[in-house]
């Protein structure tokens, strides 16, 4: 997808999404061959090439586990944010657990505007909406959950 030039390094990993599929490919990782930064690092989303080089962008969020494949073999990788998944709606919706109905509703309807799929035009890279639409999907259930807490 882009041409990153000589310079940059990358790794063989197998990956474990949230939602059950396994992926293996190259993940894009900067200068120095570092899984642990480009997982950790600034972004929300990791660069996997496959055999034939196609690049796919994969949400952080969406990374259940990662595991380097040396010499064909799998070594888990030590993660912090990415194999976090969120469960918790006030996570999710960024709200502390004291706050009232209103700010959760204000919360809720702020992210629900900046990840609504309407919001990205139909030239972005597939993986980009796709992403939007997940993270979408992910503020619904949240406020779903809250809904259902406090009835």
């Amino acid at each position: 997808m882009f041409d990153h030039g000589q310079n940059i390094q990358s790794v063989d990993v197998f990956v474990t999404l949230t939602d059950g599929r396994e992926l293996f490919g190259s993940l894009v990782c900067g200068l120095k061959a570092d899984v642990s930064m480009a997982l950790n690092g600034e972004g929300q989303f990791i660069e996997l090439k496959d055999h034939d080089g196609d690049a796919t962008f994969i949400g952080k969020h969406q990374v259940a586990t990662l595991e380097k494949a040396k010499g064909g073999n799998r070594k888990q990788s030590t993660l912090e944010t990415a194999s976090k998944t969120q469960t918790n709606w006030q996570d999710v919706l960024g709200v502390s657990s004291g706050s009232d109905a209103a700010q959760v509703k204000a919360a809720y309807h702020t992210l629900a505007k900046q990840y609504h799929p309407d919001m990205y035009p139909a030239h972005l890279p597939q993986e980009m909406r796709q992403y939007a639409n997940d993270r979408f999907m992910q503020i619904n259930k949240a406020y779903e959950a809250f809904l259902a807490v406090a009835a």
